[in-house]
């Protein structure tokens, strides 16, 4: 939870951040910008807070994902353990299911960016946690629990992936084809 800032916070939040809250609706190209189209701390107060809050909450989530796997560090835990869970609960964090994933094709996930996704494919049964992701909106720690295999998937598996992918490229080759008919009575 995050307390409420105090008056010399949130004008500092505004000071360092005074482009997050410019009205970019409004464009000027006089050497004076006129007074109406100035921005001021007071008009756009609730803004800051908001932002404030959430810059906060985003910090805070952080901080504990950092501590959280700091003591996963220290006590040298298994990721299956009732001590796990038990320092999971206890620093707050929630579990969050992927769908395993290859290394060549990777799209972000449940609010993980690609590149925090990226660092699965740098753990193991020894370093099972990853450092922690950081979001504009939350923290994430990604938890190794096993490679799954490569394999040749199949023909049911992946029939309509297949079929879309057929259709798209013989659409693309007829486009194509077309355009280059064109192109030739053009030049007749």
């Amino acid at each position: 939870l995050v307390a409420t800032p105090t008056e010399i916070e949130l004008r500092d939040h505004y000071d360092r951040n005074p482009n997050l809250y410019r009205d970019t609706d409004t464009t000027s190209f006089a050497e004076e910008i006129p007074e109406e189209v100035i921005t001021t701390f007071e008009s756009v107060r609730d803004k800051v807070r908001t932002s404030w809050v959430a810059d906060k909450a985003r910090r805070l989530a952080a901080e504990r994902a950092d501590a959280f796997i700091q003591a996963l560090y220290s006590s040298q835990t298994e990721w299956d353990s009732d001590e796990f869970d038990h320092l999971r609960q206890a620093y707050g964090a929630t579990t969050i299911n992927i769908q395993p994933f290859p290394e060549n094709r990777i799209f972000p996930t449940a609010g993980i960016p690609v590149n925090g996704l990226r660092l699965a494919f740098t753990l193991s049964n020894s370093r099972y946690y990853s450092d922690v992701i950081q979001t504009p909106s939350a923290a994430f720690v990604l938890i190794y629990r096993e490679q799954i295999a490569a394999r040749m998937p199949e023909l049911d598996e992946i029939r309509e992936d297949v079929t879309a992918d057929y259709q798209a490229d013989e659409r693309m080759r007829l486009f194509i084809e077309k355009g280059e008919g064109l192109k030739n009575t053009l030049d007749d």
